[in-house]
C-alpha cells in the first residue's frame, strides 16, 4: 500500500505502483544480445555478397558457397533467437507500465492492462493500439502533473520520438516478412542470393537503429514512472509532518498550509 493511505477508506487508496526497473533490466540485456548479433548478421551478410559476387563470375568454390551460405543461416539463427523472445518481455513491461498509469493518478484510463496486451494480437487494430498504449502510459507520468493534475493527464505532451519509433519497427518488421517469404535458396541464383544479402544487410543496420530507439523508449519510460511515483511518496511524507487539509488527486491527501 503507498505510504500515507493507510488511514484512506479503501476507495480513496492509490493503487500500488509496479516499479518498472525488473522487466527492463531483462530487455536491455535481450536488446543488447540483439545488437551483437545484428552485428554479426551483418559481417555474415557482407561476407555473403562478396562470396556471391566471386561465384557468379566463377572464381568461387562450391565448398565457400556453402561456408558463406551456412555462416549467413547461422547467423540469422542467433539473430532470431533474441528477436522472438524480446516481445514477451516487453508485453511484460507494457502490462507493469499500463497497471502504473492509475497509479500515477490518472482516472478513467482508456486502456487497461488486459487490453494493452490483448491490442497485440488483433489484426490491424494491432498497428495502432500498442503506439496509444504506450503513449497513455508516457502521459500519466508526465512530470508537470500533480497531485491535484488528474483530469489534465490526457492534456500532457508526447514526444514525437514515439511515433519515429513505431513506424520504423513497422516499417523494418513487414519488409523483413516480404524478404522472409521471397527467400529459396534451391532456385535462387548467384545474383539473386547477392542481391537478397545485400538487401538484408541494409535491413539489420536499420534494425539496429531500431533497437537503440527501443533502449531509449523503454529507457525513458522507466525513468519517467519512477520519477512521478517519487512525487507521490514526497506529497505523503508531507502529510505525514503537516497534517490533511483535503484530498486531492486519486484521494490523496494534500498538506495543510
Amino acid at each position: 500500500m503507498p505510504a500515507g493511505d493507510g488511514d484512506a477508506p479503501f476507495f480513496m487508496r492509490r493503487p500500488s505502483f509496479a516499479s518498472l526497473k525488473g522487466p527492463a533490466v531483462w530487455l536491455y540485456w535481450l536488446l543488447g544480445g540483439l545488437a551483437v548479433a545484428t552485428v554479426l548478421a551483418m559481417a555474415a551478410d557482407a561476407y555473403l555478397v562478396s562470396v556471391m559476387d566471386r561465384a557468379r563470375y566463377g572464381n568461387a568454390f562450391s565448398s565457400e558457397v556453402e561456408g558463406a551460405e551456412g555462416l549467413y543461416w547461422g547467423a540469422k539463427l542467433f539473430q532470431w533467437v533474441f528477436f522472438y523472445s524480446i516481445p514477451w518481455f516487453f508485453l511484460w513491461w507494457t502490462r507493469r507500465a499500463t497497471c502504473n498509469v492509475r497509479a500515477l493518478g490518472a482516472v478513467r484510463p482508456t486502456f487497461s492492462p488486459g487490453a494493452a496486451i490483448g491490442w497485440w494480437f488483433v489484426p490491424f487494430a494491432g498497428m495502432v493500439q500498442p503506439l496509444r498504449v504506450i503513449r497513455q502510459a508516457w502521459r500519466a507520468s508526465a512530470p508537470e502533473l500533480g497531485p491535484d493534475d488528474s483530469e489534465r493527464w490526457r492534456e500532457a505532451g508526447v514526444t514525437g520520438w514515439l511515433v519515429v519509433w513505431w513506424v520504423s519497427f513497422l516499417v523494418t518488421q513487414a519488409i523483413w516478412v516480404g524478404v522472409g517469404a521471397s527467400l529459396d535458396s534451391e532456385t535462387m541464383t548467384e545474383s539473386d542470393m547477392m542481391d537478397v544479402a545485400g538487401t538484408v544487410m541494409v535491413l539489420d543496420a536499420v534494425l539496429l537503429a531500431v533497437t537503440g530507439l527501443t533502449v531509449w523508449v523503454i529507457g525513458a519510460l522507466t525513468a519517467r514512472q519512477e520519477e512521478a511515483n517519487r512525487k507521490f511518496n514526497v506529497v505523503s511524507d508531507a502529510v505525514g509532518s503537516y497534517g490533511v487539509e483535503s484530498t486531492g488527486r486519486m484521494g490523496i491527501p494534500r498538506a495543510a498550509r
